[in-house]
């Protein structure tokens, strides 16, 4: 809830991103903000990648306020995620 807490989370995240693998935590932060286009454009970077952390995809808190989008029950389907 805190924008600028975020904001600052991101810059660090950006920062780490230059030597490190940090496309799940961008995914997580957009989604916390709001930014649900941004969320499902890294969330599909994950896809792509076929990261295991998409295994906890629907049970992870940060992702709960994508549930509903169609965007996220098409990412299950691919990942062979039931609903």
């Amino acid at each position: 809830g805190n924008l600028e807490e975020a904001e600052s989370c991101l810059q660090k995240l950006e920062n780490l991103a230059k030597e490190n693998d940090v496309v799940y935590e961008f995914a997580s932060v957009y989604a916390n903000l709001g930014n649900f286009d941004k969320a499902f454009e890294y969330l599909n970077q994950l896809v792509e990648k076929r990261d295991w952390r998409l295994v906890h995809l629907r049970a992870e808190m940060d992702f709960f306020l994508l549930h509903e989008d169609k965007r996220f029950q098409k990412i299950l389907e691919i990942i062979g995620i039931k609903n």
